[in-house]
C-alpha cells in the first residue's frame, strides 16, 4: 500500500484497519504535512510540522466525525500558527486545558481507550444524537444545570437511553479531569454529572426477566425458520437468532463470530472478544455443528465472519427488524436478550440432569465472584461441558417436530 494518496472520503474509507497494534500513516498528496493515522479500530487526521527544530505531530480529529475537507482546513490553520514556534506550543497547551470542546475530549477518549466495535458505535451515536448540540461547547462550560435539564428532557421519551448517555458523559468528564491539567492541577474542578446522584434522578430501569416459554418456543422456532423468499440479510438474522438460542452467547459475540473461532474437528468454539474480556471456550452440540457447516457451504465468496450483513461485514442487526420477522409468524413479545435467558432457563430446569450453578456460569462466561472460595477450586475441561450443551440442543430441537 502506498503511503501517499489524495485524502478524500472514498480513499480513506478504502484503507484497511491495522492488523496489529502498530498503526500506519498515509499522507495527503495535496498537503504533504496532512495525513491519516490508521490503527485497529480508528482512523484519525493528523498534521506534522517542525517546531523549534523538532518534528511535532498533532491530532486534527476523527474521520468518524469530520470530513476530509474540514480536517484539511484545520490542518492548514495549525501549520500557519506553528510558524510562531514556542508561543504556538503554549497556545496549544492553553487550548488543550481550557478550551477543549466536548467533541475533542470525546475523540481523545476513544483514541486512548480500548473499546469494542459496538461500544465505539454506541458512543459515536450518542455524541451525534443526545449531545449533538453540545459537541462544540468548551467542556468546562457544561455545568450542572445543563446536565440536569438535558437529562430530564431525554428521560421523558427514552429513560434507558438517557441513563446510558449520561453515564458516557460522566466517563468523559472523569477522563478529562485526569487528562487536562495546568501545573498538575485539573482545569475541570468537578464532574457536573454528580448532580444526577445528588438529586437521585437516575431513571429506575427494571431488569427484564422475560424469556421464551415452553408454549412459545415452537412458535418462535417456526418464525425464525428460513424460507426460500428470504433475502440474505433476513436469513442471517434468523441464523444468528438460532445460534444464540443454541449456545447462550451474547448477541454481539454471536454477530461478530469468526470462522477462525470454530474448530469443526473438535466441535469447539473459542471467542476472544467478549464483554468481560475473558476468552470463552465451549463445545457445540451435534446439530449446531451441522448448522454451521451448512452456512459455510453456501457462503460465496468465503468470508471471515459467520453471520454477514448486506456488505459482507459482520451482522449488524436491528432488533426492530427482528421483532418484525417474528411478529410476522408468531405473536410473541420479547427482547433479544430473551434468547440468552431462555438458554439459561433450559439449562437450569428443563433438562433432566441437574446442572450446577457453576456449570451454568461457565457456559455463560460469567465472572466468578472473587469472594466465592469454592468457585476457585472448581475447574472445567471443555469436554465436561459437552453433555449439558447437547442436552439443551436436544430439548430445543424436540420442539421443531412438534
Amino acid at each position: 500500500m502506498s503511503n501517499k494518496m489524495k485524502l478524500n472520503k472514498t480513499n480513506i474509507e478504502g484503507l484497511e484497519f491495522a492488523k496489529d497494534n502498530k498503526p500506519y500513516y498515509v499522507w495527503d498528496t495535496a498537503l504533504p504535512c496532512f495525513g491519516i493515522k490508521v490503527n485497529k479500530k480508528k482512523k484519525s487526521y493528523i498534521v506534522q510540522t517542525r517546531i523549534l527544530g523538532k518534528e511535532k505531530r498533532f491530532s486534527v480529529g476523527s474521520f468518524h466525525l469530520m470530513s476530509p475537507d474540514i480536517a484539511r482546513e484545520k490542518a492548514i490553520s495549525i501549520l500557519a500558527q506553528a510558524k510562531d514556534g514556542k508561543s504556538f506550543e503554549d497556545g496549544l497547551k492553553i487550548k488543550q486545558n481550557e478550551k477543549l470542546t466536548l467533541l475533542e475530549v470525546f475523540e481523545d477518549y476513544i483514541s486512548s481507550k480500548t473499546l469494542s466495535d459496538k461500544t465505539l458505535d454506541d458512543y459515536t451515536r450518542l455524541m451525534n444524537n443526545t449531545f449533538s448540540d453540545w459537541q462544540n461547547f468548551p467542556i468546562i462550560n457544561i455545568d450542572r444545570d445543563m446536565v440536569e435539564d438535558l437529562f430530564r428532557e431525554k428521560s421523558k421519551t427514552a429513560p434507558a437511553c438517557a441513563n446510558y448517555s449520561f453515564r458516557m458523559l460522566r466517563a468523559l468528564f472523569n477522563f478529562a479531569m485526569e487528562r487536562y491539567t495546568v501545573n498538575n492541577v485539573s482545569v475541570i474542578k468537578s464532574n457536573p454529572c454528580k448532580i444526577l446522584n445528588t438529586l437521585k434522578i437516575w431513571n429506575r430501569i427494571e431488569r427484564r426477566d422475560t424469556f421464551i416459554t415452553e408454549r412459545e418456543l415452537p412458535l418462535f422456532l417456526n418464525a425464525i425458520k428460513e424460507n426460500k423468499e428470504d433475502d440474505i440479510y433476513v436469513k442471517n438474522i434468523k441464523r444468528h437468532a438460532m445460534f444464540v438460542l443454541l449456545t447462550g452467547l451474547r448477541e454481539q459475540e454471536g454477530a461478530c463470530l469468526l470462522w477462525d473461532d470454530i474448530d469443526f474437528n473438535e466441535g469447539i468454539i473459542k471467542i476472544e472478544k467478549t464483554k468481560n474480556h475473558y476468552s470463552h471456550k465451549f463445545p457445540l452440540g451435534k446439530r449446531t455443528i451441522k448448522f454451521l457447516k451448512d452456512i459455510y457451504k453456501v457462503q460465496s465468496p468465503k468470508n471471515k465472519y459467520v453471520f454477514l450483513n448486506t456488505k459482507g461485514n459482520h451482522l449488524q442487526f436491528s432488533v426492530k427488524k427482528f421483532r418484525e420477522i417474528v411478529s410476522a409468524s408468531a405473536n410473541i413479545s420479547f427482547a433479544y436478550h430473551d434468547l440468552r435467558r431462555t438458554f439459561t432457563s433450559i439449562l437450569d430446569h428443563k433438562i433432566q440432569d441437574t446442572v450446577s450453578v457453576y456449570t451454568i456460569k461457565r457456559l455463560l462466561n460469567h465472572k466468578i465472584n472473587s469472594m466465592d472460595v469454592t468457585a476457585g477450586y472448581i475447574k472445567y475441561d471443555v469436554e465436561d461441558l459437552r453433555k449439558p450443551i447437547q442436552d439443551v440442543e436436544d430439548y430445543i430441537f424436540s420442539f421443531i417436530s412438534k
